[in-house]
């Protein structure tokens, strides 16, 4: 038995692993010892199927708040990376080139020329200029604040393609109709 006890312990310690760093600073030590306390009353009174019933009780609770604390982090993070320029700007220059594409299709239409002309070209500069600025964001930041420049880095992808792939639905629309 105590050879079960232990390894429920450490198990369960990895498993704090799943809540943010501060949270586990703050109640993981605690909450490692209340589950080596149940541990080791329901060993003493039910045995191992007691220990089975504790750990299928204790996963989905463990495994729903430590999302929700993960969550909340994301949440309550430290605006500095956000506030940064260079992640900033690029959201800022796919904001202008979509409304960049939205005021030309509204003023031309959407129709096929021999010469894509300027505003195919701006078009393509302010896209492209963006991949120098993200990635000098990803990895100027990346070192200090991983999981948040993760977050900010898929967002800037996320809304890059959508303003890429915004020509390509006019056209595809265009051509539908």
């Amino acid at each position: 038995m105590p050879t079960l006890l232990k390894a429920s312990q450490k198990a369960f310690v990895l498993l704090l692993r799943l809540y943010p760093r501060r949270f586990r600073q703050a109640y993981g030590a605690g909450m490692a010892q209340v589950f080596r306390d149940c541990c080791r009353e329901v060993l003493k009174e039910a045995g191992i199927r007691g220990l089975a019933g504790l750990w299928l009780a204790a996963l989905p609770d463990l495994f729903k708040t430590a999302f929700e604390e993960r969550v909340k982090e994301l949440l309550q993070m430290d605006k500095a990376v956000f506030k940064a320029p260079s992640a900033r700007i690029p959201f800022q220059m796919s904001l202008l080139t979509l409304a960049w594409v939205l005021a030309y299709v509204g003023i031309v239409g959407v129709s096929q020329q021999a010469d894509e002309g300027v505003p195919a070209r701006l078009f393509q500069l302010l896209m492209a200029a963006q991949i120098p600025i993200i990635s000098y964001f990803a990895f100027t930041w990346l070192p200090k604040e991983p999981l948040k420049t993760v977050v900010v880095v898929l967002l800037q992808g996320t809304l890059w393609l959508a303003v890429f792939l915004t020509p390509q639905w006019f056209e595809t629309f265009a051509r539908a109709g």
